[in-house]
């Protein structure tokens, strides 16, 4: 599958699955984003040393200090996830 065929079907997995959210209850959408939060938590090191290539893509891409800035993850960022 190609980038965007994959991408439209993204997209289209995301409008369904928006329709299902939207039925659910409160306590069950807080639960799963609860679960979320603490897979996230719970992998911040391996984000953080992943997201190092990344930055140093950039870095040797040229791009601003800024995109940078914005591409770099840390324990407050993941925490503000």
């Amino acid at each position: 599958m190609n980038k965007n065929n994959f991408i439209k079907q993204l997209g289209i997995k995301s409008k369904i699955a928006s329709t299902k959210l939207a039925n659910i209850n409160s306590n069950t959408k807080n639960r799963a984003l609860q679960n979320a939060k603490d897979i996230i938590l719970s992998s911040a090191l391996e984000l953080i040393k992943v997201n190092q290539q990344d930055i140093d893509n950039a870095i040797n891409k040229k791009l601003s200090t800024a995109m940078i800035d914005r591409l770099t993850l840390n324990m407050n960022r993941i925490e503000g996830m």
